[in-house]
Formats: structure tokens, C-alpha cells, sequence
């Protein structure tokens, strides 16, 4: 009896390869302009809480880190939101390729915080859908020349920008659970919502940036009202709702109990 072994995951093309259709329907474009919408969220989440060390990790072996990944999306979509406004505009205008390659290897592809491409990605996508929804159904039939593909359609464009999106957060998020990094740090980490660099340099997080008290696991939260006893004491403090035990309501010589969470 022959057993066949499960094949091994593609880590080039997670979702596939492109499959170029120079004329989508009407439900095939919405369906690539809403997923084009969605692409800054995506992404948002699939980087959300990487350490910088995880952010330099390639996405696989002889492929771009996340970082790189990350910044190469701002750097694609930002041709792709000039090049549907040249379509629109011009009467088959050509445009120039570039050499993404050497663009993720600039200076700032491979050290910026990846914060700084998603807001720019989610502001483009924020007019460039405005703008694709607008458009009357037979302008997706306008063409570009490309000096390296030839003409391409609007429609041609719409899908391979679609495509490429989900392509680009599905390298993120397979790798993410492939090394099995997780979502969420870990409640009272120093890097919650707060510049890994600013921890570094002993800058602490102001109050109102810590987690909300759900985000704790459980056995560290405390209902409102109730007391928490102090260790080594027979004193007790309130935990106030919503917020961790303070240090002004400790006795000197007490130390804080587990069941209430640390406040810095």
C-alpha cells in the first residue's frame, strides 16, 4: 500500500501565482478592489508586535526579511496608484519598469520601522479605492504600455495589484506561524504598544499606553472592589476598576501580590 506524503508548503507563492486576465467581470472586480481595500489592515495585523529581530527574519531562505517585504508593498503600490491615474488620464501612456530588487536593498527598506510603509500603504489604498470604485465599468478597458509586458488593461492591473497584495501578507503571516510567534506579547512586556527603542534607552511607557486589564491572563486580574492582600503582611489594598494595584497604597516594606498586575 502507497502513502503519499502531505506536499510541502510553496513559501515563494503562498497563495499562488498570478493568473493574468486581461478583462475581469463585473463581480471580479469588486471582489479584487475590495480585497485591495483590505490589504492595510492585513498587513497591519500580520506584523502587529514583531520584535526587530523577527522583522529581519526572511521570509524564507534567500527571500526579503519581513522588513523588506513590508517596505517593498508601500514601494509597489505607490507605482500602481500612478499608473492607474496615467491610465485614466492619457491615452495608452508607457511606463518604466524598475528594479524592485535593488529598491528593497536601499538603506531605508532594510532599517525603518515597518509602522512608517503601512500608514503610507494605508493612505494611498484609502484614495486609490475611492478612486476604482468610481470609475464606470468599461474605462477598466484603457490601456498602458509596459516596456517589458506590453499592453496591460486596467483590469490587467486591478487583478496583478490584488494579487500581489495578498501575496506579500501571506509571506508574512506563513512565516509567523511557521516560527510560531505570537500575535500578542506577553501582559506587562515593556514593548506593548510602545517603540522597542524607546524600551532599549529605559524610556518607560506612559500609563494610559498599557494594556486594558482583559488583556491580562486571567489569574492576574482582579474584580473591582476587591481587596488584595499584600505577601508577607496581613494588610490588604483595593485594586480600583479597570486599572492595576499603585504603589501609592502600599505600606512601606509590602510587596505587590501576583493577583493584581503590575502597574509599570
Amino acid at each position: 500500500m502507497s502513502t503519499s506524503t502531505p506536499a510541502e508548503p510553496d513559501l515563494r507563492y503562498p497563495i499562488g501565482k498570478l493568473v493574468r486576465k486581461p478583462q475581469l467581470t463585473a463581480e471580479e472586480r469588486r471582489s479584487a478592489i475590495d480585497a485591495m481595500a483590505d490589504v492595510p489592515r492585513a498587513l497591519r495585523a500580520a506584523v502587529a508586535n514583531l520584535t526587530d529581530a523577527q522583522l529581519d527574519t526572511p521570509y524564507r531562505a534567500e527571500g526579503w526579511t519581513v522588513r523588506q517585504v513590508v517596505h517593498h508593498l508601500a514601494d509597489s503600490h505607490m507605482n500602481a496608484y500612478c499608473r492607474f491615474r496615467l491610465a485614466l488620464t492619457e491615452d495608452n501612456p508607457t511606463i518604466k519598469p524598475y528594479d524592485e530588487t535593488r529598491w528593497a536593498e536601499l538603506v531605508d527598506a532594510r532599517t525603518m520601522p515597518v509602522n512608517v510603509s503601512v500608514d503610507m500603504l494605508a493612505t494611498m489604498h484609502d484614495r486609490l479605492v475611492t478612486l476604482l470604485r468610481s470609475i464606470p465599468d468599461g474605462d477598466f478597458q484603457r490601456t498602458l504600455h509596459h516596456t517589458e509586458n506590453g499592453p496591460m488593461t486596467m483590469d490587467a492591473i486591478l487583478g496583478m495589484y490584488s494579487w500581489h497584495g495578498r501575496h506579500h501578507v501571506a509571506h508574512v503571516t506563513a512565516l509567523r506561524k511557521r516560527m510560531q510567534w505570537s500575535r500578542r506579547l506577553a501582559c506587562g512586556s515593556r514593548a506593548w504598544w510602545w517603540p522597542a527603542r524607546l524600551s532599549r534607552a529605559g524610556v518607560r511607557r506612559p500609563h494610559r499606553m498599557r494594556p486594558p486589564l482583559r488583556m491580562w491572563p486571567r489569574r492576574h486580574r482582579v474584580a473591582p472592589g476587591r481587596s488584595v492582600r499584600a505577601r508577607g503582611t496581613g494588610a490588604s489594598a483595593p485594586c480600583a476598576s479597570g486599572s492595576t494595584s499603585q504603589a501609592s497604597r502600599r505600606s512601606p516594606g509590602q510587596t505587590r501580590s501576583a493577583t493584581c498586575p503590575r502597574s509599570r
